[in-house]
């Protein structure tokens, strides 16, 4: 993204920016014991029909485009087992969002993050 700008005599300058990352904490828990933490492929074939990161994305990806969200988990689990209790604490790094913040009340409403992660996923403490 980004701007060309070119002079009368042919000088081209190319000038682009970024907004710095917004980090958002909280804890998850998984009920879906087909999810993966993040999306796992060996060779290029994929394993797993999606992902808490993905599930996860959808809602920050519902507030603002950007140009990626990326989950950082404190700890993982396997493919196959459930993350229940209180929740497994991670991040999600929003790169060049096109907002400078987020709505972090949606994210804490669960009529607005239910519908997106269709009882896969739950967040919760997002801070």
């Amino acid at each position: 993204e980004g701007w060309t700008l070119t002079s009368a005599q042919g000088a081209c300058v190319r000038v682009s920016y970024f907004r710095h990352p917004i980090f958002v904490a909280g804890k998850y828990v998984k009920r879906n014991r087909a999810l993966s933490q993040t999306s796992w492929k060996v060779g290029s074939e994929r394993i797993g029909e999606s992902s808490v990161e993905e599930v996860i994305a959808r809602a920050f990806e519902a507030l603002a485009p950007a140009d990626d969200v990326k989950l950082i988990a404190a700890g993982r689990e396997d493919l196959d087992v459930r993350m229940l209790g209180g929740g497994r604490p991670f991040v999600m790094e929003v790169k060049n969002c096109a907002r400078k913040a987020l709505d972090l009340r949606r994210l804490r409403d669960p009529r607005f993050t239910e519908p997106l992660m269709k009882g896969d996923v739950e967040i919760r403490d997002i801070i």
